[in-house]
């Protein structure tokens, strides 16, 4: 090769140096979201009070609700979660977008609520209400009366729902199965406005898995359960006799039942170490028997571990991934919709972590099958101390994904230390992931936030679009500009509906891809199903990027776009049509064609 000359070397050099000058700083996956409190996350305390936040949501103005509790008992991580804490309230505190404490909420972002004096209040989950509304659950201990499963409802400016309950709060105990002890810890929010709230019951001297349901007033709903009147409680066996059990997290199935997760002892005598626990039920509470036995799985993920689940999410598929700890590390299942683990995820069905002192507390299911968990892990070297958040991503397969962080896991340091994440949630604008937990060095609330994935849409959006139709029996809705009609047949609903349709800017889809075409539907009073299915027709440009054969009708379920439910009756170059008899967030998606340039070397 001949060498360059004087000139042209110069001439090249600066062509080098010019070419890197204008390559941007891109963050990566995993990376600490620095447009968050500036560095990524944030602390809050109450006072000299210890605080400790569980559960995490986001609004649909992006603002970030966190619940736990706080007082003057003692502060407890790990593997102690949920013990009896001492004289505590409810916290929940509200931030913006940016990170800074939301003032119009609460007490300069903060709110707390006692339940009695000397007694124990924790808030273990949250979910907003379509109404803004705020409601968590969780349990209150109150001496010489036992343990009750808490309710709490707030309005969007964080007072108390006078409306729900005793002024806001409600405690329920089941005095025909529990009567001294029942505990929630995991809620999920039905369409219908209904609440499931899994946990556990004692009934005598052992701790039982339950699961209750409540109507939107609070109250129980009597029509659900095998136990007594809104509650289903099962009692845990094996060759030792009846073991302690609990659930400490639950999902909904495709088919509208609820699996639970937890963990359950591997001996009567509590004398051994614990396994993980698998409860499914049918949509009305009872066992589904065609699950594990009789609706039941334990799992012994490594030969006398100490097993614990806090974490469970469902594919698409039904298969179900179980997220928590084994021994010393943090550790995933996957099991199929039987019961049975799934041989093609991990070593047959399970993936435990080689990082050390770690463990995971909940587990989200990506769009593009990947699998995301979030719990804390020991710094290298470190010990109990030294423990800070950490997110970690899996491949379907149960490999830890290399492109995100360090060899799948990333951890949110520095100055987050003695610190532990317990309840992870997605920002639906940007996709962007929020952790919240604690920190025992400043005793307070703990929340980061990361860049889960490619950096949103920022193409010109148009106006926020609503429109609202009102129906009785049957009605069609549609955009002046007709791009998306939605017609209701007779005998949709049985009742007069308001429905409303609000235009959404584009989400994190995975791998598939969008036109512009994002909208919520919405009914009230909130109806689950219809009686008939509606057809919605959606218009887009014929120039679009998509595979005219790939382009379906997508609803968002979590963090998950399925097609489940929705029927194509017909597709063409501008317009899609489909059936559902549900409402929720939808999105036109596809796939793109995949064009390779080669790499023309002169």
């Amino acid at each position: 090769m001949p060498r360059l000359k004087p000139v042209m070397r110069a001439l090249f050099l600066a062509g080098v140096l010019l070419a890197l000058a204008v390559i941007p700083t891109l963050s990566a996956d995993g990376d600490l979201d620095l447009t968050f409190d500036s560095d990524g996350k944030v602390t809050t305390t109450f006072g000299d009070l210890n605080a400790l936040a569980y559960a995490v949501a986001v609004q649909d103005d992006g603002k970030i609700v966190v619940a736990g509790y706080t007082g003057t008992g003692d502060w407890y991580l790990g593997t102690n979660r949920y013990l009896d804490l001492g004289s505590t309230n409810l916290a929940l505190a509200r931030f913006n977008s940016d990170g800074s404490l939301d003032a119009t909420f609460g007490n300069g972002g903060k709110v707390t609520t006692s339940l009695g004096a000397n007694s124990t209040a924790v808030a273990t989950s949250i979910a907003i209400q379509p109404d803004g509304k705020i409601v968590v659950a969780g349990y209150v201990y109150i001496v010489a009366q036992g343990n009750f499963t808490l309710l709490a409802r707030y309005n969007s400016d964080g007072s108390l729902d006078t409306t729900f309950g005793n002024g806001g709060t409600i405690l329920h105990q089941f005095v025909q199965t529990c009567p001294f002890d029942s505990r929630g810890y995991a809620l999920i929010l039905l369409p219908d406005g209904k609440f499931v709230v899994a946990g556990r019951g004692v009934p005598g001297g052992k701790y039982f898995t339950a699961l209750m349901r409540f109507n939107a007033d609070g109250s129980k709903d009597t029509t659900f359960g095998t136990s007594e009147g809104g509650l289903t409680l099962k009692s845990v066996t094996n060759a030792s006799g009846t073991v302690d059990a609990q659930i400490f997290a639950v999902a909904r199935l495709p088919d509208e039942g609820f699996i639970g997760a937890g963990y359950a002892e591997s001996r009567a005598d509590s004398s051994g170490s614990a396994d993980f626990l698998l409860v499914r039920y049918t949509g009305e509470g009872a066992l589904d028997t065609t699950f594990g036995s009789g609706g039941i799985v334990t799992t012994d993920l490594n030969t006398n571990s100490n097993d614990k689940a806090y974490g469970v999410a469902v594919q698409p598929d039904g298969k179900i991934v179980v997220a928590g700890f084994s021994g010393s590390y943090f550790a995933l299942a996957r099991y199929n919709e039987d019961g049975s683990l799934d041989a093609t995820f991990g070593s047959g069905g399970i993936a435990i972590s080689t990082l050390s002192n770690s463990e995971a507390e909940a587990v989200r299911i990506l769009s593009n099958g990947q699998i995301l968990l979030t719990g804390f892990a020991a710094l290298s070297g470190g010990g109990d101390g030294s423990r800070t958040f950490i997110v970690a991503r899996y491949n379907s397969d149960g490999s830890p994904d290399a492109n995100f962080g360090n060899g799948g896991v990333v951890r949110a340091k520095p100055g987050l230390t003695q610190a532990e994440g317990f309840a992870m949630a997605f920002q639906p604008a940007d996709n962007k992931l929020l952790v919240a937990g604690a920190t025992n060095a400043s005793k307070g609330f703990a929340v980061a936030r990361f860049l889960n994935s490619r950096a949103p849409y920022t193409g010109t959006l148009p106006s926020t679009v609503t429109a609202t139709v009102t129906i009785t029996g049957g009605g069609t809705l549609a955009l002046a500009d007709r791009r998306v009609t939605v017609q209701f047949p007779a005998g949709a609903v049985t009742a007069t509906t308001l429905i409303t349709y609000t235009y959404r800017a584009p989400l994190e889809t995975g791998d598939l891809h969008g036109i512009d075409r994002f909208f919520g539907l919405e009914a009230a009073p909130p109806v689950a199903r219809f009686r008939k299915p509606v057809t919605i027709r959606v218009t887009y440009p014929a120039n679009n990027p998509l595979i005219e054969d790939s382009i379906r009708l997508y609803w968002l379920s979590n963090t998950t776009w399925l097609t489940g439910g929705i029927t194509t009756t017909a597709r063409t170059s501008t317009s899609l049509t489909s059936l559902t008899n549900h409402f929720t967030l939808f999105a036109v998606l596809g796939k793109t064609h995949s064009i390779y340039l080669p790499l023309l070397l002169k």
